[in-house]
């Protein structure tokens, strides 16, 4: 995947939701989101074009056979309109004003000559109708219609881990329509930031006033203080009821944007505690003390479950023993037992409990139930 220009295809469809977002980048987590979604790409694309793929230690069986299956549809598609097609992946692409000035430039998935294109996604949040990729599609098309002297071409968007195609006929009108539309957007001197479905994306989002208001709008408790004054530096408060503030705009609110910010949460909730402990009282919040199971024997732990692929085991142990019960009961229901979540969750924890230990009791500051 190359490098971003400033006004890349992949943000087009942020900036259609909002003119002031700004793309963040996925991170050194190998296992993030961002970074398995490449992991998926460069899978699938080697399967397209006949290479064995690089086996990265990030993808499981399932995910690479749903690359193998995104890799068939996709060279079944660019056949149907082509049956001699050679198909390639990772084609860069500019895409030009009136002038001949490059306005945009990005990497295209994949290009089947005379008339295909198209777009890998790795879907972990199927949701077209509140992520409308076309735009992002629209620039890659145009750029590649500027190159090719075409006023039209064939075009899909593949999400690989659900398993979904959806397919345009782009033409050139349509296209130089939505580029300058997104560009105008970008480059307003009027634009204001708009709280929408890629703020989990966005590198602005702890300062942003859209996500700030929307915070103070639908938080219980109010305040005339943006969240963003103290959201860096919570330690700073001394007040009961900005901590109270504070503390559910960062559990309530600001946590259901993004993962990506979980770090900033957790320092709100230990801000919080401390707080706390040194005798002021945090209002509408309670102390309660949790113990975390976890398995001390990983080995013989597996040894327990041998009819789970070790894969899968190691994938989801690594979070925590309820995810490991999630995909032992998806492992159960793919080879045809009936039962319930419950169920499974309690079979596993019947065979994993002689490896099963209680940690020690951690606390932390949770709201208190409405009566």
């Amino acid at each position: 995947m190359g490098t971003h220009h400033e006004l890349s295809p992949s943000s087009a469809p942020a900036l259609m939701q909002c003119a002031c977002y700004k793309s963040h980048s996925g991170g050194d987590d190998p296992f993030s989101d961002a970074n398995k979604g490449t992991a998926l790409h460069n899978y699938t694309e080697s399967l397209i074009i006949g290479e064995t793929p690089e086996d990265t230690g990030v993808l499981d069986d399932g995910e690479k056979e749903k690359c193998e299956t995104a890799a068939a549809n996709v060279i079944a598609f660019c056949k149907s309109h082509n049956m001699g097609c050679k198909i390639q992946v990772e084609i860069p692409v500019n895409i030009l004003d009136v002038r001949g000035k490059v306005i945009s430039a990005g990497t295209q998935d994949i290009l089947s000559l005379p008339d295909v294109g198209g777009d890998l996604k790795s879907g972990f949040d199927f949701k077209p109708k509140n992520h409308d990729y076309k735009p992002q599609q629209a620039f890659y098309a145009l750029g590649r219609m500027q190159e090719l002297g075409v006023d039209r071409l064939h075009w899909f968007e593949y999400y690989i881990l659900p398993e979904k195609m959806i397919t345009y006929d782009l033409t050139y009108d349509e296209c130089i329509a939505i580029v300058r539309c997104v560009y105008l957007r970008k480059y307003s001197k009027d634009k204001k930031p708009q709280a929408c479905h890629f703020c989990k994306n966005c590198d602005n989002i702890l300062d942003c006033p859209a996500v700030n208001a929307r915070i103070k709008m639908v938080s219980e408790l109010y305040t005339d203080l943006p969240l963003s004054d103290h959201i860096s530096a919570p330690d700073k408060i001394i007040d009961g009821e900005e901590m109270a503030v504070l503390l559910t705009a960062a559990k309530d609110q600001l946590k259901q944007y993004t993962k990506r910010i979980d770090e900033v949460v957790d320092s709100v909730e230990d801000a919080a505690l401390k707080l706390y402990d040194s005798g002021v009282r945090i209002p509408y919040y309670n102390l309660v003390g949790k113990s975390k199971s976890f398995i001390d024997d990983l080995d013989r732990a597996f040894g327990l479950v041998p009819d789970l692929p070790v894969d899968k085991f190691k994938q989801a142990i690594s979070i925590s023993i309820p995810k490991l019960a999630e995909i032992y009961y998806d492992h159960k229901k793919s080879t045809g037992e009936k039962m319930t979540k419950k169920d499974a969750r309690n079979e596993l924890e019947a065979r994993l409990s002689r490896v099963i230990k209680n940690g020690e009791k951690t606390y932390s500051l949770e709201r208190k139930m409405e009566r």
